[in-house]
């Protein structure tokens, strides 16, 4: 482990089933014994959420430590109903900053990551380095998502809350030309 980081955070995973299984990345993960499938009901834990208020951050990390950290499988297609299906804690969700997508069935697309994306990009933002780059190493692709979003993570693991995290997005954002 690298300085700093202490013992892994537990991972894992509201699967869904509505993609292809063969591209899921959720599944792989399973197999590796990288993730546990956790219930909708589960409650606990960090949820990823696109559609909640907070960006992870730094101060995410006892929180995640404590009680893992949770992706949700689902079809970008369907994922305003499946996050309604959820029964969470509201404080305990939080979403990903803006991230381009390197997956084969998104490469280069802003947003529509695969749950191992959006799993190591969480990590690293709140500081777990080595365990993110792992998980992207179960796939061949996973070098070319730490290399398209290096500048990116490497601005938001330096924020140190919520609100320095969305400062750095909307910085890139507005560079981008994705805001005026």
């Amino acid at each position: 482990m690298a300085f700093g980081e202490t013992r892994p955070v537990m991972l894992f995973v509201v699967h869904l089933h509505q993609d292809d299984s063969s591209k899921c990345t959720a599944a792989k993960l399973r197999r590796m014994r990288v993730v546990r499938y956790a219930s909708l009901r589960r409650g606990r834990g960090l949820l990823l959420n696109p559609y909640s208020e907070t960006a992870i951050s730094r101060l995410d990390r006892d929180n995640a430590l404590k009680n893992g950290l949770v992706g949700l499988d689902a079809s970008w297609k369907k994922a305003v109903d499946s996050f309604e299906r959820i029964v969470w804690k509201a404080d305990d969700s939080r979403a990903l900053p803006f991230l381009v997508a390197a997956n084969p069935t998104n490469y280069g697309k802003p947003i529509n990551l695969s749950t191992a994306e959006a799993l190591a990009a969480a990590l690293i933002i709140m500081g777990f380095e080595e365990q993110g780059e792992r998980v992207m190493g179960y796939f061949r692709w996973g070098h070319s998502f730490l290399e398209l979003n290096e500048e990116y993570l490497n601005a938001y693991k330096r924020g140190k809350d919520s609100k320095e995290v969305i400062e750095a997005q909307m910085r890139f954002m507005r560079e981008l030309g994705l805001l005026t």
